[in-house]
């Protein structure tokens, strides 16, 4: 099931990316129950703990912002 799902949000790729403003990754994970889409930042959480912490947040509320609607859409 969850494969399913990911290959419905793989076939709206193009428009996430576009509308998300960056590429992300997208790990299908064949030999795993789970997928994943994912967006990295280098860094050092002891050295920059608070600009990671932004940012971990801008992401979060750009990926509920992108993929909420798609996600309750999918079959």
């Amino acid at each position: 099931e969850g494969k399913q799902y990911i290959s419905q949000l793989l076939s709206q790729k193009e428009e996430i990316e576009n509308q998300i403003g960056y590429p992300l990754d997208w790990q299908r994970l064949e030999d795993k129950k789970a997928s994943r889409i994912v967006v990295f930042k280098n860094g050092s959480i002891e050295e920059n703990r608070q600009e990671l912490m932004e940012w971990l947040f801008q992401k979060a509320f750009e990926f509920h912002k992108v993929f909420s609607p798609r996600i309750h859409n999918l079959k």
